[in-house]
């Protein structure tokens, strides 16, 4: 797919400042069932993918520049909404305002349903991998067709290897744990589409907490609860769509209102489909 094919409104957004490389890029050094991955394009006629530490500190900094105030490692504990205004209880302070978005990620399933919001979430621990520095060999970020690979080489040589393969998530300790078996299978699936990483040293693992819906959809939008807005369960996706989801909710808490159509992340479709499967259980019962 090119750049120039994308029709739907939120992708089109990043259209002039992102590119879809088609598989044949690759297809003179990799096998043909390489997939090229949304790569960002400078201008500069080079691949730079976003280092997403780096990105998210910056984005930190500029936000503290402008007077946000972030408190962290703060454990929440509750909140309610009194006089117009959110009243928010943790472990270091409590915390009011009039609106409140709920961007907790794996565990932003809790905090809608004590907004009234029941959704279908399951905390996966998604691991990856960084091998020891290599010789530059592939520039785009890229996904296989037919195989749980997703692959990237830093500027500093170092190859990031990931597939969504899954440790074990214990959200409530906000703790992981890897799978070995898991980790072999996915450095194996990238020895066979790149040979240049065999017999690279695997330099450390991790796993990382992400918030997966039953649909694979994220909820964006408005809550059920007056002043209150919802961005999470990104399904590993949210690094990527932060940037324009940020923008949405900017227009939601600020305009009540976004020019994109993001009908189908409602939370209500929850609500709805559990509405539906109980009339049909009622039919039958009949």
């Amino acid at each position: 797919m090119l750049a120039s094919e994308i029709h739907d409104p939120a992708a089109a957004a990043f259209a002039n400042t992102a590119t879809v490389v088609c598989y044949q890029t690759l297809a003179a050094d990799y096998p043909t069932n390489v997939l090229s991955l949304v790569t960002l394009n400078t201008g500069s006629g080079h691949f730079d993918n976003a280092n997403p530490f780096q990105t998210v500190q910056a984005f930190k900094q500029k936000a503290l520049s402008l007077g946000i105030r972030f408190v962290e490692n703060n454990l929440f504990v509750s909140l309610e909404k009194q006089g117009g205004f959110w009243r928010i209880k943790s472990a270091r302070c409590n915390i009011e305002a009039p609106v409140l978005v709920n961007c907790a990620g794996a565990w932003g399933d809790q905090i809608a349903a004590m907004l009234g919001d029941p959704v279908p979430l399951e905390a996966q621990a998604l691991m990856l991998i960084i091998t020891d520095r290599l010789k530059p060999f592939v520039k785009p970020v890229v996904s296989v067709q037919g195989r749980s690979l997703s692959f990237k080489q830093f500027y500093n040589g170092t190859v990031l290897i990931g597939g969504a393969f899954r440790g074990w998530a214990e959200p409530e300790y906000n703790r992981t744990h890897l799978d070995p078996r898991g980790l072999a299978a996915n450095a194996a699936n990238a020895a066979v589409v790149f040979p240049a990483i065999r017999g690279a040293r695997i330099m450390r693992c991790w796993a990382g907490i992400v918030g997966r819906m039953a649909d694979d959809i994220p909820v964006i939008g408005a809550s059920t609860a007056e002043g209150a807005f919802h961005a999470f369960g990104f399904s590993a996706h949210g690094f990527a769509l932060s940037p324009i989801v940020g923008r949405i909710i900017a227009d939601l808490v600020t305009k009540g209102t976004t020019n994109l159509p993001i009908d189908a992340f409602s939370v209500e479709r929850f609500s709805i489909t559990a509405s539906s499967r109980l009339q049909v259980a009622i039919l039958r019962f009949l």
